[in-house]
C-alpha cells in the first residue's frame, strides 16, 4: 500500500507540474505576442532555433525541459532573443519546478566562455557543484555564487571586482552564462508586460562586459596587445585608473613586485591604494581590499629567498593587517 501510495504521489505531482506548465505558458502565449511586437521583436511558438540544443549548461537541467516560445529580432542595435524556459530539477518532495525568463543576447566580440550563478537559484546545489567551481580569490563571492568555465584565468580576469559587485547587488540575482558569441541572462519569469524591461537588463550587462576591460584582455588575441598584461595593470595604476588595474590583476602572475618598492607586490600595492581611497566611503568594499592586498603580501613574504628580505616583506603585511584592524 505504501508503495502504491508513493506511485500515487509522484504522478500527481507530474501531472500538476504539466498543468501548472502549460497554464502559465497559455496565460503569456496569449499576452507576450503584443508586447514583444511593440518593441519590434518576433513572437513565434514553438521555439525556431531549437534553443534547448544550443549547449548551454541551462537549458541542459533537470527534466521536462521546454521552451514554448521564443521572441526575436534586433533589439537596441543587437540580434535579440527573449524567450520561457521551463523545467524540473529533482524527483519527488524534493523535486522544484523553475518557470524562468531567458534573454540571449548576441555580444558582437569575441570573449571567454564563462558562467556563473547565485547557488539553490536555479538548481545549482551545494556541495555537488561547490567541488567543481572556480576560485577567483574572493572567498564571499565563492560561498554565494557557481563559477564555471574553461579559462581559469580569464574567467577570474572577467569577473571584476566591479562586475562581482554588479551581481551582488542586482536583486534578481541573474544567471550569466557567455557561450560563442552570445550571453545568456536568466531570471525567475515575470508578468509580459515586464520583459522589455528585462531585455533592457540583459543589453546592460552585455554592455558591462564589453566596457570592462578585465572583459577586453580576456577576449582579445594576445597579439593585438602593445603591453603584456603587468605593463597594462602598472600604466593603468600610475594613471589613476585604479578599479581598472584591480580588475586587471588576476591576468598577472604571481610575486611580481611594485616598480616603485621591491618589498611589495604588486597586487598588494594596487588594492591597498584603492583601499584607502575607499575607506571613508565605502568601508565595506575597503575592507575586501585590504584583505586581498594582505593575501597578495603574505604570498609574496613567504616566496623570499632570504631572512632580510622576508622580514622586509612580511612588515608591509603587518601594516596592512593594521589597517584592517582599524577599519573595525
Amino acid at each position: 500500500m505504501l508503495l502504491w501510495a508513493l506511485v500515487a504521489v509522484l504522478l500527481i505531482g507530474a501531472v500538476a507540474f504539466i498543468v501548472v506548465i502549460a497554464w502559465r505558458a497559455r496565460r503569456m502565449g496569449a499576452a507576450l505576442p503584443a508586447v514583444m511586437a511593440g518593441i519590434g521583436l518576433r513572437f513565434e511558438s514553438p521555439d525556431p532555433f531549437d534553443t534547448l540544443s544550443s549547449g548551454f549548461a541551462l537549458f541542459g537541467r533537470g527534466r521536462r525541459r521546454r521552451i514554448p516560445h521564443v521572441s526575436h529580432g534586433s533589439y537596441q542595435g543587437r540580434e535579440v532573443r527573449l524567450l520561457g524556459y521551463f523545467t524540473q530539477v529533482g524527483r519527488g518532495r524534493r523535486g522544484k519546478a523553475y518557470v524562468l525568463i531567458g534573454a540571449l543576447v548576441e555580444m558582437n566580440a569575441p570573449g571567454v566562455d564563462f558562467r556563473v550563478e547565485p547557488y539553490g537559484r536555479y538548481g545549482a546545489f551545494r556541495p555537488k557543484e561547490a567541488k567543481a567551481s572556480l576560485e577567483i580569490g574572493d572567498e564571499r563571492f565563492e560561498h554565494e555564487w557557481l563559477i564555471r568555465g574553461a579559462d581559469a584565468d580569464a574567467v577570474r580576469a572577467v569577473l571584476s571586482p566591479r562586475l562581482r559587485q554588479l551581481l551582488d547587488g542586482d536583486a534578481d540575482r541573474p544567471y550569466l552564462e557567455r557561450r560563442g558569441g552570445w550571453l545568456l541572462v536568466a531570471a525567475m519569469t515575470r508578468r509580459p508586460e515586464r520583459w522589455p524591461a528585462f531585455a533592457d537588463a540583459a543589453i546592460g550587462w552585455v554592455e558591462r562586459l564589453a566596457a570592462d576591460p578585465a572583459e577586453r584582455l580576456a577576449g582579445e588575441p594576445a597579439e593585438r596587445f602593445t603591453l603584456d598584461p603587468t605593463e597594462t595593470v602598472v600604466s593603468r595604476w600610475r594613471a589613476g585608473q585604479l578599479e581598472d588595474a584591480v580588475a586587471l590583476l588576476p591576468a598577472v602572475p604571481r610575486g611580481v613586485a611594485a616598480p616603485d618598492d621591491p618589498d611589495v607586490a604588486l597586487a598588494s600595492a594596487i588594492c591597498a591604494t584603492l583601499a584607502d581611497r575607499l575607506a571613508s566611503s565605502d568601508p565595506a568594499r575597503a575592507q575586501r581590499l585590504y584583505e586581498q592586498a594582505l593575501d597578495a603580501q603574505r604570498s609574496f613574504a613567504s616566496a623570499a629567498t632570504s631572512g632580510g628580505e622576508g622580514r622586509a616583506r612580511s612588515a608591509g603585511a603587518d601594516d596592512l593587517a593594521a589597517k584592517l584592524a582599524g577599519l573595525g
